[in-house]
């Protein structure tokens, strides 16, 4: 990094590293008692989380020797992954009776360097490129990154005093990202109890009374077809739907001519999409207007209501992201393995579902679900700025673009 503002330097780690080195080897077997041992699952958010914690047995001196204190910086050493590996954790508060295992380095840092500033640093795009360079190609599907790597790394270094003024205004952010996060999180836990309740009859709307009726799903929904008439030179947007309820979304643009399986199928708004390969993971949803007139492979069913009066097609998305309907989809599919079990239509037509006989009883339980989905899709639009915004001040602050006054 060229041209540092006035009073920065220019230094490798190793220059401030006054110790370095891994974690515990031996797993803990889930049976011990001891310590509770540090694994990369803890850590798995580039936070300290202790909520499935292991003990490990060991003897005194090793627990002096692993021990972790606030104020040291743990580095991801070895994972199957670019995205992990090499990330940092700070200690950043005291912790009593916890060591760290093998997978991860400790680092503690001599006066100069402040663990909150050196963790910002090393998850920017610019450090992070240069960490990874250190790390040598896989072997065994594992990357891993060493004390003589991080020694070697050149970074960027402010007075004291600034480090810790921009370390305190990125905390800010960060804790205005997971009060967001922890928000969005309570939506989802609300949604999903509302779920269990509206959509089995568990609660009712006083306007509304009579028993639910059980019905075959064939008798509510039936398949369609649309095929398109094929040509080469048109311009294909290929759709499809994620695992566990995850909705649709826009897999890749192609000329037909690019395409080798050339049966396609049209998706209009209101289909209800099924992937055979993939229900049995959830993969099915309703077709949006955003969606309207895309395409899909020969892999993926549509299915549209026989009687809008009957069933609202949104309501019976909803119900498929029920366990219930997730298990309706399993016993209607074959196959000795669960990633390669294909759905079985005509038998999953014969299955049966409760729904409300009122289809404004089905219209106001599908309003509730939409005014919830509405709000976390605002507070995760929000969630998303606010990270974007972090990211563009973190480069500003971290390269001395915006300086700070202490």
């Amino acid at each position: 990094m060229d041209n540092l503002p006035s009073g920065w330097q220019s230094a490798k780690l190793g220059d401030y590293i006054k110790s370095a080195q891994n974690g515990f080897g031996r797993r803990p077997n889930g049976t011990e008692s001891g310590p509770i041992v540090l694994r990369l699952a803890d850590v798995s958010n580039r936070k300290i989380d202790l909520s499935n914690s292991r003990q490990v047995a060991m003897s005194m001196s090793e627990y002096e020797k692993y021990k972790i204190e606030r104020g040291d910086i743990l580095f991801v050493r070895v994972n199957g992954s670019h995205d992990f590996v090499a990330r940092s954790i700070p200690v950043d508060k005291d912790y009593e009776n916890v060591v760290f295992n093998d997978h991860l380095i400790r680092v503690k840092l001599k006066n100069g360097l402040s663990a909150q500033f050196l963790n910002e640093l090393t998850n920017t795009p610019y450090i992070r490129s240069k960490l990874l360079a250190f790390i040598p190609p896989a072997a065994g599907g594992q990357l891993t990154i060493n004390q003589e790597s991080l020694a070697q790394l050149k970074i960027p270094i402010p007075p004291l005093p600034e480090q810790r003024k921009i370390t305190e205004i990125l905390s800010t952010w960060e804790n205005t990202i997971i009060e967001t996060e922890r928000l969005i999180e309570k939506l989802k836990e609300r949604q999903s109890g509302l779920m269990q309740r509206l959509l089995t009859g568990q609660v009712r709307f006083t306007e509304f009374s009579g028993k639910w009726r059980e019905v075959q799903i064939g008798k509510l929904v039936k398949e369609v077809k649309r095929p398109i008439e094929w040509d080469d030179d048109a311009t294909y947007n290929l759709i499809s739907v994620r695992r566990r309820s995850g909705g649709l979304f826009l897999r890749e643009q192609r000329k037909g001519s690019e395409i080798k399986t050339k049966g396609m199928k049209i998706a209009v708004a209101g289909d209800f999409l099924i992937s055979k390969m993939q229900v049995v993971h959830g993969a099915s949803g309703l077709t949006t207007q955003k969606f309207n007139g895309m395409h899909i492979s020969g892999s993926y069913i549509s299915l549209v209501t026989r009687d809008p009066k009957s069933l609202d097609i949104r309501f019976f998305d909803l119900l498929s992201r029920t366990p219930y309907f997730y298990r309706l989809t399993y016993l209607s599919s074959y196959g000795v393995h669960i990633e390669k079990m294909t759905f079985n239509l005509k038998d999953f037509l014969k299955r049966t579902i409760r729904i409300p006989t009122s289809i404004e009883e089905q219209e106001k339980i599908v309003a509730i679900f939409e005014v919830i989905e509405k709000e976390i899709k605002i507070e995760e639009q929000k969630l998303q700025a606010l990270k974007q915004q972090k990211t563009g001040l973190l480069q500003k602050l971290l390269t001395g673009q915006i300086r700070v006054k202490v």
